[in-house]
């Protein structure tokens, strides 16, 4: 299962914290009732203070029925919180899965009112719609959603914002709100990509909504800013929040007219060789650039796929150099571990080799007569998870020349299986034996080595 957690800061009378837990319908178990099918998942939410100390704990079952589309299950608590920096810890777990679960933690910083004129979080929103009646994810007149993992994916064409401000009854002069988007990755000095004012009204508590459309803006990470200043455009007190745009439709377009400084080294390659080299950058590309990715793969134009490679080159220090060295990697990774389906450098050995180097240690196993061949890799260490002593397994279940696929592995960003045991002994004799095996469940014996090996080495 997957689940996806935000926190705010707002004010009523007292400061208070606001935390949206979604459990993504797709990724959970539905059980068929008559004539819908049920989901229900366990959430424990804690609240800890920098000293780790438990302020606030609650367990909660969160439960959707469906006919056919297989819905978030949302959930939102308030909690009234004093100044101070928190930890958001939430761990969910579907009730109707045999195992696994999920903890997600998150900083939250409750800030003092500093000013006259103050601002809230700022909530980037999935759904906003007016309110056909009042719930937990109602403010005013309007259902509002947040948006998860602050993505916005290539149908979502405006950028969607709630927010708060709160100023004394008594404010004296005009203030304004200044509303910009910048690209995350631009100088300070640079201009921003939007800006937009709106008069300050002087409110205890005021609701604002704000939507912008977006759809000009290429793939990337933005910048929203919400800032009070007064008529002389001093900055009385300023919000931002990040938010990723995927949009590959004007990536392609930008792409195609795109001018290359100098650059050289792609222009005899063929549209096969550009091809190749852009599906050998799917394990190391960014995760807002991929679909940007395969859309330039997928396209007719030779010049966007040259110029593609080209912008992303072109961020090394030796842009030529760092391309022919990666190449050569890309080209090894393929003949090792091409297979009859596809090319080796979509394996998921080849992905994995691509994405976080050679392995430390390689154990290879095909001589266990319950298990079909699999391959234990171990790195000592991973620079982009900053992990220790991880492991990956291989196995073979169709014992096709090079069919490896992942099965577990214990980085971070990467596929878990917590019965990858299980699955890889399920062919073999009375493999299951909840007394003798361990918490797994598998038979302890000498032909089964797979948890020593990827324990122990």
């Amino acid at each position: 299962m997957q689940i996806d957690v935000n926190s705010y800061q707002f004010y009523n009378e007292k400061s208070y914290a606001e935390i949206h837990v979604r459990a993504f319908g797709n990724t959970l178990v539905w059980l068929e009732e008559g004539d819908h099918t049920n989901a229900e998942v366990e959430i424990v939410l804690r609240i800890m203070s920098h000293k780790d100390s438990t302020i606030i704990a609650e367990k909660l079952i969160l439960s959707g029925q469906s006919t056919s589309v297989l819905n978030d299950l949302l959930l939102v608590r308030r909690y009234v919180l004093p100044t101070g920096d928190y930890i958001i810890e939430v761990e969910g777990k579907d009730l109707h899965a045999e195992s696994g679960s999920v903890k997600i933690q998150q900083k939250l910083s409750i800030e003092p009112r500093d000013s006259r004129v103050f601002v809230s979080d700022i909530e980037i929103l999935s759904k906003l719609e007016k309110a056909e009646q009042t719930s937990d994810l109602t403010r005013g007149d309007w259902y509002m959603e947040p948006l998860p993992y602050g993505i916005l994916t290539a149908l979502d064409s405006i950028l969607k914002v709630y927010f708060e401000t709160y100023s004394d009854m008594m404010l004296s002069g005009d203030y304004f709100i200044r509303y910009q988007i910048f690209d995350s990755n631009s100088s300070e000095s640079q201009k921003p990509l939007i800006v937009k004012y709106e008069k300050l009204q002087p409110k205890s508590i005021q609701s604002h909504v704000f939507s912008q459309p977006v759809q000009g803006l290429r793939s990337g990470d933005y910048i929203f800013s919400v800032t009070i200043i007064d008529k002389a455009k001093n900055i009385i007190k300023e919000r931002q929040v990040r938010f990723i745009k995927e949009n590959p439709a004007a990536d392609l377009q930008w792409m195609e007219n795109m001018e290359v400084d100098g650059s050289k080294f792609l222009d005899e390659s063929n549209e096969d060789e550009l091809i190749f080299d852009l599906k050998s950058l799917v394990p190391i590309i960014d995760n807002q650039h991929i679909n940007t990715l395969h859309e330039v793969i997928k396209s007719g134009s030779i010049q966007a796929k040259r110029n593609y490679l080209y912008a992303y080159w072109k961020k090394q220090s030796t842009p030529e150099n760092a391309y022919r060295d990666y190449r050569q990697v890309a080209l090894a990774v393929n003949k090792q571990f091409q297979t009859n389906a596809g090319l080796g450098i979509q394996s998921d050995r080849g992905y994995i080799f691509l994405k976080y180097g050679k392995p430390t240690n390689v154990i290879t196993v095909d001589t266990e007569v319950d298990a079909p061949p699999y391959e234990i890799w171990y790195y000592y260490y991973l620079s982009t998870t900053k992990q220790t002593n991880v492991r990956f397994l291989f196995y073979n279940p169709s014992l096709v020349h090079n069919d490896f696929q992942l099965l577990h592995s214990t980085c971070l960003t990467e596929r878990k299986n917590e019965d990858w045991e299980k699955i890889l002994y399920k062919h073999s004799p009375e493999n299951y034996n909840p007394i003798q095996g361990k918490e797994n469940g598998v038979n302890v014996n000498f032909n089964r080595n797979a948890r020593r090996y990827f324990e122990e080495y």
